[in-house]
């Protein structure tokens, strides 16, 4: 909700008159609600560091100042730069009560020009903030007719349990009790011009699946699968290599054999022929392949068995891991 450019400067212009006195000086209706004893010049001081404060986009330090100001001595600019202040805030209940108040402020055609100028613009930006106001719509409809429900906290009336509840932007707890009981409970993130929808459920009967307008909200993380028995994944995958790993062991046994009886064939008494020893190094070399392969294919295949039978994943299943050293390859694992 950013005011336009014309509406910044009048608005700058009429704060800056406002606070130099001008809108202090003469009994109108709007100056006549200033309390008792009110600080006028104390109030334009402080005025004048908030405005500046708020210029730079120090938000925080200009709402406290603002606030200092306008208890001091009354105006409908000090509400109207409070409710913005509130407003870059990410505090939009805060600047609505604020609007609400420079909106409703009585002027009539003898107020200050500022004072004038502030009403009607509180009056425009609280139409438009009520637009983008978060709001929850909270199902209860699972719940015992005598819980209460709470947001960040607060209870709410039977008014706001029938309708929608507005919130500030951001995340929020939905707690419904009865008595000293929880029931549910519910974090949400609440996004600006968005309802959402959260589902309060006792954890015996809460769906597994509730989902909102803007986000899913749920009182754990995300189940990683609908299954409690785990998926049948990794074991068909470790199958399929150590599957591979067998095929290959026996394939480069046959071939390390081949060559074996091929280097045989010409030798005389055991006796083998000199230029034959690159064949026998290479039948050497098949058959550790071979070697390897069978005993990494043959631990595959068989924790893959296992994984089949165990599914991993699910809740306080069995596990197993494939234990690996520089001499031996193996299985561990929890049943």
């Amino acid at each position: 909700m950013t005011p336009t450019r014309r509406s910044r400067t009048a608005l700058s212009l009429a704060f800056s008159t406002c606070l130099l006195g001008a809108c202090f000086a003469q009994p109108t209706p709007a100056w006549a609600q200033a309390r008792p004893g009110a600080d006028a010049q104390s109030a334009i001081s402080l005025g004048r560091d908030a405005k500046e404060r708020f210029d730079r986009g120090e938000l925080a330090e200009a709402l406290a100042l603002f606030e200092a100001a306008e208890r001091r001595a009354h105006s409908p600019v000090l509400v109207l730069f409070i409710a913005r202040c509130q407003l870059g805030l990410g505090k939009m209940l805060a600047a609505r009560d604020s609007l609400r108040k420079a909106a409703a402020e009585p002027v009539d055609a003898k107020s200050p020009e500022p004072f004038r100028n502030a009403v009607s613009d509180a009056a425009k930006e609280l139409a438009e903030l009520e637009r983008v106001i978060p709001r929850l719509s909270i199902r209860q409809s699972a719940l015992p007719a005598d819980a209460t429900i709470l947001v960040d906290g607060k209870e709410l009336d039977d008014a706001a349990r029938r309708g929608l509840v507005d919130v500030d932007p951001g995340a929020h707890i939905v707690v419904a009790m009865r008595g000293a009981q929880e029931l549910a409970r519910v974090e949400v993130k609440a996004e600006p011009n968005q309802i959402t929808t959260v589902e309060l459920a006792p954890a015996s009967t809460k769906p597994s699946d509730t989902t909102t307008t803007a986000q899913r909200a749920e009182t754990g993380p995300a189940p990683t699968s609908t299954s409690s028995d785990g998926s049948w994944v990794p074991g068909l995958v470790l199958t399929a290599v150590g599957t591979v790993g067998i095929g290959v062991g026996i394939g480069t046994r046959v071939v390390a054999f081949g060559i074996v009886d091929d280097v045989r064939s010409r030798c005389v008494d055991d006796v083998c022929l000199a230029e034959d020893q690159a064949e026998i190094d290479r039948a050497s070399t098949f058959q550790t392949v071979s070697t390897v392969s069978l005993i990494a294919g043959g631990v595959a295949a068989a924790a893959g068995v296992v994984l089949l039978v165990v599914r991993p994943g699910g809740a306080e299943g069995p596990s197993v891991a494939i234990d690996a050293g520089p001499a031996y390859l193996g299985l561990r694992g929890r049943f």
